[in-house]
């Protein structure tokens, strides 16, 4: 072999470990700074905020402790009088990853931190690795996943744990489905993005399930390089199969499980999808500073059609400039016109029906009916930017290279402009607001100094460069890390480190207990659980039973009940010896409808005890129509309560025996599902609907032993088959993975 071969091979191999080593460097700056950043979290110095402390916390100590006992979580009775939690994809009762988790860590608060910061960080490895798919260098690439790490996605949404997920997960959706666009092979990568698409969907945010493949469509329109339509319906029909059967546990879920359960699973009202958390236009301002967020906080009136968690747009001033300079500058393509195009066509979605284009979606994309927060459109403007950041280095970075000055010029041009209109939008946001928030020493330093800080580099970034290889760049990291790291402390709706808070938090380790049996504790139910002081679903995982649950999966009835005391007493037993289970003779079958309801409520508080009327299976399953005819009021019997004795209680099994005067009916103020089977003495019986919520059946004179059992048919199987799929996809993934290594 010539010595010049010998030579070029070895050359190339350096570049390559050096390149490498580069990466690698990245991928620990990332790390480093996000355990630094959230070290208090990461210690137990601070405490989730809202979503993630009284909801997704709880639910996946439940889900653990469900794990540590070989089974999934199917019906919750710690909750809402009962709950089908795995009806909901957010609870991630199917997904590996939660109960793998929750398996190794068991039912902990540990657990749960592990899920959410874990996730979190994969949000900006997944932009570290699709910015080196378009090009970007190192130091380039980290640029713009800093910046997604602290965008207002995170910083104003990381309680809504499920939602970060599905966006954590878009990054490597892409990457994977750009590969199948752009090269040869495109099987095993459309496979890969249909199977991390299926995952983020089995713990992730339904709305987010369905826009996430639409925007990912879009990316694969704009960066398609193949000529042939039947190769892009093939890569769609991959995506489609892997995912759909990857996800079809928890979708079937909630689109079976949970009719005559839930109000909130069928389409939302044109109303509701469009004017629900729509985002104020006047929240556009937040692109200048995180610090708007806690002035939003302090002034509920600002913004007041949109939730504070909802309003940030807040994606660094480094990267917002990147972005703009990167759609201004001189380099044009299809890809980076069809980005802005995204943004903007998301930004005018998120406000709602302050534009008509969430309408024409609500009746063009029959998909869209099912969620509202429209607010939701304005992460993906954030995720554009982030991409053309992206961008943007490459161009600078050619510039660097190339001693080109032209760029830089510009890139000073449009810097100097955003930071004006920044700084300008700042002032005229905290001079409307009669009160400026906490931290608003800190916010006003933070918003000058990154803004004019980002104006001033394109002056100072090319002497930088001439000076020492690599020290421009090294000091856009440093700005952007330490813009990264104000906008952690100036943020709210993070967590807490409140004294209560944090005891309670750290105290819950020993007040639960992993045991999923309920039988010591009888029918004990409580109204509700606080912590901190105020209501939360920590009850779920402190294994207290519960009338008001913090659950998503809500119900008209429920909440019209919880108005009526005589009814919520009726549904309750605070001391043991006082039964909530039920009896009459006779009752009367009504349907499910508003005046049904009230004719209900008016009996009930006019004999000041339980009526008891009765609903057969098709009627809560919404099989009636609404001018079904309605008995007469008085002749909805007054129920007698009746002592149970509990045989055995579990989620999925509740067995009492129950001595009757007569023959007649029982009522069990545990909440009716479509899957709850019973046997009186063995026999198998129909489970009627009672009170428009709960579980009644016929019984006869005497001791009844009557026995309820959920039984969802068919999950197990499609639980086996989806994470089979993932497992086929993961060795076939490594498989390619050595492969093509041993190339090199």
């Amino acid at each position: 072999m010539p010595s010049g071969s010998v030579q070029g091979e070895a050359n190339g191999a350096t570049n390559r470990r050096t390149r490498r080593g580069a990466w690698l460097l990245a991928v620990l700056w990332l790390c480093a700074l996000f355990f630094a950043i959230e070290n208090r979290l990461i210690a137990g110095a601070g405490v989730p905020a809202w979503d993630a402390r009284d909801l997704h916390a709880p639910n996946q100590i439940l889900l653990a402790d469900h794990a540590r006992a070989g089974r999934l979580l199917f019906w919750n009775p710690w909750t809402q009088a009962g709950s089908p939690s795995f009806a909901d994809p957010q609870s991630g009762t199917f997904s590996p990853v939660s109960v793998a988790l929750g398996a190794w860590t068991g039912g902990s608060a540990r657990g749960f931190m592990i899920l959410w910061l874990s996730h979190w960080l994969l949000g900006g490895l997944g932009i570290l690795a699709l910015a080196a798919r378009l090009g970007a260098p190192p130091w380039g690439a980290l640029v713009p996943a800093i910046g997604w790490l602290y965008c207002g996605l995170y910083v104003g949404q990381a309680q809504h744990v499920p939602i970060l997920i599905s966006f954590s997960y878009l990054p490597l959706i892409l990457l994977r489905l750009d590969v199948a666009a752009r090269e040869e092979r495109w099987l095993l990568p459309a496979a890969q993005a249909g199977a991390l698409w299926g995952l983020s969907a089995l713990s992730g945010y339904p709305a987010m399930t369905i826009l996430n493949p639409a925007f990912a469509a879009s990316w694969v329109a704009l960066r398609w390089r193949g000529s042939s339509p039947m190769r892009a319906g093939a890569i769609a029909l991959a995506f489609g199969i892997v995912g759909g059967i990857v996800l079809a546990p928890a979708y079937t879920a909630i689109l079976h499980e949970t009719i005559g359960y839930s109000d909130s699973s069928g389409p939302k009202t044109r109303e509701v999808a469009i004017g629900s958390d729509a985002l104020d236009p006047g929240a556009f301002a937040t692109f200048a500073s995180p610090h708007l967020l806690a002035v939003k906080l302090a002034n509920p009136r600002l913004w007041p059609r949109t939730d504070v968690t909802m309003c940030s747009l807040y994606c660094g001033a480094s990267v917002l400039c990147l972005a703009l300079f990167a759609a201004a500058g001189g380099t044009r393509s299809r890809f980076r016109l069809g980005l802005v195009a995204l943004a903007a066509l998301s930004a005018a979605l998120a406000v709602g029906d302050a534009t008509p284009l969430r309408g024409w979606l609500y009746d063009l994309f029959p998909p869209s009916r099912f969620f509202r927060h429209a607010a939701l459109f304005r992460v993906y403007t954030m995720f554009a930017v982030v991409v053309l950041a992206a961008c943007g280095t490459i161009d600078l970075w050619r510039a660097l290279a190339n001693g080109d000055r032209a760029p830089w010029r510009r890139f000073a041009v449009v810097s100097a402009g955003a930071a004006l209109v920044a700084i300008a939008a700042f002032a005229w946001v905290v001079r409307e607001a009669p009160y400026s928030g906490a931290n608003a020493r800190l916010a006003r330093l933070h918003v000058v100094s990154v803004w004019l800080g980002i104006a001033a580099f394109p002056l100072v970034g090319p002497a930088l460069e001439r000076r020492r290889h690599g020290l421009a760049a090294l000091a856009l990291l440093f700005m952007v890390s330490s813009d990264a790291v104000v906008t952690h402390a100036l943020s709210p709706t993070l967590f807490s480190t409140h004294r209560g808070l944090l005891f309670a938090w750290s105290g819950l380790e020993g007040l639960r207990s992993p045991s999923l049996d309920l039988t010591p504790h009888g029918l004990t139910r409580m109204l509700e659980t606080q912590f901190g002081g105020e209501p939360s679903g920590m009850n779920v995982a402190l294994k207290i039973a519960t009338f008001r649950g913090y659950d998503s999966l809500r119900n008209s009835f429920h909440e019209r009940w919880l108005d009526i005391p005589v009814l919520v007493s009726a549904a309750l037993q605070e001391e043991r010896g006082r039964p909530r289970t039920w009896f009459a003779s006779e009752a009367p079958e009504i349907p499910l409808n508003d005046e049904a309801w009230q004719r209900f409520a008016a009996r009930a508080e006019q004999i000041q005890s339980l009526p008891l009327v009765l609903h057969r299976r098709e009627t809560m399953l919404g099989a009636t129509s609404e001018d079904a005819a309605l008995p007469d009021p008085s002749t909805f019997p007054a129920a007698q309560p009746i002592a149970a004795v509990v045989e055995r209680y579990t989620p999925e099994e509740l067995a009492i025996e129950v001595d009757c005067p007569r023959a007649g009916w029982v009522l069990v103020t545990d909440r009716w599902a479509r899957s709850w089977r019973a046997t009186v003495d063995g026999a198998e019986v129909p489970v009627f609907g009672g009170d428009f919520l709960f579980r009644a059946v016929r019984v006869h004179a005497n001791v009844n032993h009557v026995r309820f059992r959920y039984e969802p048919s068919g999950y197990l199987l499609l639980t086996a088959v989806s994470w089979s799929t993932l497992a086929v996809v993961a060795v076939a993934s490594g498989a390619d993975f050595l492969r093509r290594r041993r190339r090199f």
